[in-house]
């Protein structure tokens, strides 16, 4: 059997094709920057650019799903479409370009594919993790053990939201920090109720940020391509502490020439590292690690039922 998976977020489309046989094998990786968000959070619209960007990632894709010929494609949209007004024309405009069905996903669904997702990555066991996936529009938090989700929430305060919103300068300051800091206390308080009730002592982070983060700190140790052959790499939290602080005070034009800083990312890089810093601040975890997988994953390993690890 083989499958198209397609997870359109809101700064990257993402389209995995896997085939199952006696293991799952994947058959093509493509990510493709779309920027749905830009110029759009603040008036719930995808703008026309954004919406261009979109649905000409969806022909190239539907130039590799001709190609690979899959007996199912599972298209699924998240944050950014399921919150602007234009949404819903966004999905029929791509559905006509791919031929199948594209379904706005709620972002309980979308945190419990993600764990589908980590948990065949990384051998979760029975005591509780905490899995964070930063993206564009919004942040998941799954607690959550091998057999089962504890606790899952979505919250709209992904890194391109908060830099829409804040408009942090360059380098960002104090007050704008505090500032920052203040309202994510309140987009957060849920999970830090959650992860003082459960007590995880591990963070699996998935995602663009987490794999920017991992990469940085790769380059920096001279160990680039030993991480990319990881679907796990452990981020040690002495070095998170210390890359974190060095983003804070750096300015966008220092962030340009970081080794393993995608250009995408380098204004939304300082927001996400917030955000990963007051869950961190916030809690016992012990050991912070980046997994390879996330929704797209869960999206192939929820279709061929593979659950618990079993690839």
């Amino acid at each position: 059997m083989r499958v198209a998976a397609l997870d359109l977020g809101t700064n990257t489309f993402h389209l995995l094709i896997a085939e199952k046989g006696t293991r799952v094998k994947f058959l093509l990786k493509k990510t493709l920057v779309v920027k749905l968000g830009k110029e759009g959070f603040n008036n719930g619209f995808i703008s026309s650019p954004a919406f261009a960007r979109g649905l000409n990632a969806l022909k190239i894709f539907s130039g590799y799903i001709k190609k690979f010929k899959p007996d199912k494609i599972t298209a699924l949209a998240t944050s950014a479409i399921r919150g602007c007004r234009n949404g819903k024309d966004f999905i029929r405009r791509g559905e006509k370009i791919l031929r199948s069905k594209i379904e706005i996903i709620p972002g309980e669904k979308e945190a419990e594919l993600i764990y589908y997702g980590v948990k065949n990555s990384f051998a979760i066991d029975n005591k509780p993790v905490l899995i964070m996936d930063v993206g564009g529009g919004s942040i998941e938090f799954i607690i959550a053990t091998d057999k089962e989700i504890l606790w899952k929430k979505s919250i709209e305060a992904g890194a391109a939201r908060l830099l829409e919103k804040f408009s942090p300068t360059n380098p960002i300051t104090k007050d704008e920090q505090l500032a920052i800091e203040k309202y994510l206390s309140e987009k957060f308080s849920e999970v830090i109720k959650n992860i003082r009730k459960y007590k995880p002592q591990i963070m699996l982070g998935s995602s663009g940020s987490f794999d920017s983060l991992a990469l940085m700190l790769a380059y920096k140790k001279n160990k680039p391509a030993g991480y990319s052959r990881q679907t796990v790499f452990e981020i040690p939290l002495s070095d998170y502490f210390s890359l974190h602080l060095n983003l804070l005070s750096s300015t966008k034009k220092q962030r340009l020439k970081i080794k393993g800083l995608h250009r995408m990312r380098v204004d939304m890089i300082v927001l996400a590292g917030m955000c990963i810093y007051f869950i961190l601040k916030n809690s016992e975890i012990k050991k912070l690690y980046r997994s390879a997988y996330s929704l797209k994953e869960g999206i192939v390993f929820s279709e061929f039922e593979i659950k618990r690890g079993q690839h």
